[in-house]
Order: structure tokens, then sequence, then C-alpha cells
């Protein structure tokens, strides 16, 4: 076995994202989900992307990234920490040590860029999955025997809107807000800088670049609910993925007046009219 960084020894897109498809056989990486998080991200090179072959076999991938270039502000704060955003072996190779000798190898170059911290999976907004399945117990026991531990647990919902429905509280609640000068609406494209620096500001940058990826997508978009042109709250589909929901926010000032679950029901029905029947919530605490 030979482990080569993609920028020595390349392979086409195509059959690197169904390698990745048999490797971790409970999730489902889209063509889009793949752009997004192998080409798009700003942050991502070559050279942290380890490759293990046998003969010219593909057996094994390990794709490493360091926050480097976005969001800006978490370049800094982040410098110290390595992500792993996927670990892929063969299921026909995986009695051998491909797992333990990819993470070993990424492990010392992370170590010898000054790195002190290597996490897994949890890189926002270019992320796959925000953690690692628990049906994966090969993976999971492998992860924990190299010394990893849980930092947090977290859901994708899967929701299908078949069944949803706008309940009568809901329409009361958006009756008395628009009585009060509420306005809800879906933001225009040109508008995602604004709405990109509010989240920012509000929560969290890595939520304002989502804001901002919706308004480029062609099936994504933003609901926000404004007062006297300024924003109260905002809810993002279709941002990460065509059909996932969020992030969805609503300014601390004004929360407990109906605000986010109006926003919700907007993002859904948005979602249900494109044609979607099962979407996902995910990264849920």
């Amino acid at each position: 076995m030979k482990i080569y960084p993609l920028s020595v020894k390349a392979v086409e897109p195509e059959e690197f994202r169904m390698f990745l498809n048999r490797a971790l056989e409970r999730d489902f990486i889209t063509k889009h989900m793949f752009k997004r998080t192998l080409i798009d991200d700003p942050n991502l090179t070559d050279d942290l992307i380890l490759m293990a072959y046998e003969g010219n076999t593909l057996i094994g991938a390990l794709i490493g990234v360091y926050r480097s270039k976005a969001p800006p502000e978490y370049v800094e704060k982040q410098k110290n920490v390595a992500w792993i955003k996927a670990l892929g072996i063969h299921p026909k190779y995986r009695s051998d040590k491909v797992f333990e000798k990819l993470l070993e190898e990424f492990i010392d170059q992370a170590k010898s860029d000054g790195k002190d911290t290597i996490r897994f999976s949890d890189f926002a907004s270019w992320h796959f999955f925000p953690g690692l399945d628990i049906r994966y117990e090969y993976y999971l026991q492998k992860f924990l025997k190299q010394g990893f531990t849980k930092s947090a647990d977290v859901v994708d919902y899967e929701v299908d809107l078949l069944f949803l429905y706008l309940p009568r509280t809901a329409e009361k609640r958006e009756e008395k807000l628009r009585e009060e000068g509420v306005v809800f609406r879906e933001l225009n494209a040109y508008e995602k800088e604004r709405i990109a620096a509010w989240a920012a500001e509000k929560f969290s940058p890595c939520w304002g670049i989502e804001a901002s990826m919706a308004l480029e997508e062609p099936e994504g978009g933003v609901w926000v609910a404004e007062k006297d042109g300024k924003i109260l709250g905002f809810s993002v589909y279709g941002a990460t993925e065509p059909n996932w929901f969020g992030p969805i926010g609503v300014d601390s000032a004004v929360r407990g007046r109906g605000i986010g679950t109006v926003l919700l029901y907007k993002s859904l029905e948005s979602l249900r009219v494109r044609g979607y029947r099962y979407i996902v919530i995910p990264w849920t605490g």
C-alpha cells in the first residue's frame, strides 16, 4: 500500500465521489455535495487530501483541511486546529491498517504545520456531515482507539413535507406581527451582502456565509422578518444542500413573539413548492 496526496496522484472527481459513497455506505454524497465540500471550499488544498492505493486501486481516502481563508474571522482563532472532513476505507480493505496509516500521516503533517488539535467532520459551511454516524461501528471504534473523544451530540432531522400544514396558531401569530408592522419577505440575490453581514454579527460568520450561499443557489433562498427596514430574523433554505433547511435565527431583542415560527414555515413551504418531499434539518443540538 502507498499513500499519495491528491496533489501528487490525481483522481477523476466522479471516480473519487463514487469511492466515497462505497466507503461511507450510510451516507449519500451527491454531485452537489461533492462540489461544495471539495471544489468550492476556499480553504481546501490538494496537499491535505490523502489517497491510499493498493497497486492502481484506490482503497482509502482522508480529506483534511485547515481554516486558512474563510471565514476570515476564524482563521486566527482556529490556526492550531486541523480537520478531517471525511475518512473512508473500501469495505474489502478494512482488516488492513489503511485507516491507521492514513490517520498517522495526516496527524504527522498537521503537527509539522503547528496544529495541536484534530477535529473530525464539523468543518462548518463546507462539511459533508456534522459528525460521525454512530451506526458506523468500524469508524467509531477506530477513532476511539486512536484517542479521539466525543465533543458533542448532534442530530440531522429528516422531515416529510407530505404532512406539512400551517397551524392556525402560526397564522394568528403572523397576522398579529403584520399588524405590528413586521414584514415577511424573501430576499433578492443582490441583498446577500446585507444578510451575510447581519447574520455574521448576530450569530456567527459561518451563518453569514451560508445565508450568502443560499442566495447564490438556484434552489436556495432566505426569508427575513423586517420592521422599518431593520432585520429582525432570518431563515435559510437550500444553502449547503438543495433540500437542507437552516440556519434560522431571530435577534435576541425580539424573541418570544413567534417570528421564528413564521420564518420556519415560510422556508418549509418554499422547499415544498420546489418539489422536495423529504428535507433535512442538519446539525441540531
